[in-house]
């Protein structure tokens, strides 16, 4: 399975940022919503055929490197942004802010043809 599709399918399972819509199978972070599009198409774990979505997980991992969180990484590297994340309304910003980036993810492992 092609990088590109697992993002896709990763993006199903990513929370919307909606207040009061959190519901179990809605992730508020990529690679746990990555692990959920897995276990949603019945993939266990360290399988081989869970080898695309753990590629997808590192990728994600290597880009954020050493942070843990897409939203540490953005407190880390954009100025200000930490005021934004912990004011009222920053935790669907933050939401906004991944959906955003699996979009690209998405376009740039398409375009690479994975």
């Amino acid at each position: 399975m092609k990088t590109s599709e697992v993002f896709k399918q990763a993006k199903q399972h990513l929370w919307d940022g909606e207040v009061g819509c959190m519901r179990v199978e809605y992730s508020p972070y990529i690679c746990h919503a990555i692990d959920a599009a897995a276990d949603a198409s019945g993939i266990p774990p360290y399988s081989r055929r869970d080898a695309p979505y753990r590629r997808a997980k590192a990728i994600i991992q290597q880009r954020i490197a050493p942070e843990y969180t897409l939203s540490d990484w953005v407190c880390r590297n954009v100025k200000r942004s930490g005021k934004v994340i912990n004011a009222r309304g920053g935790a669907q910003q933050a939401q906004a802010y991944r959906h955003r980036w699996l979009d690209a993810l998405i376009t740039e492992f398409e375009s690479l043809g994975e």
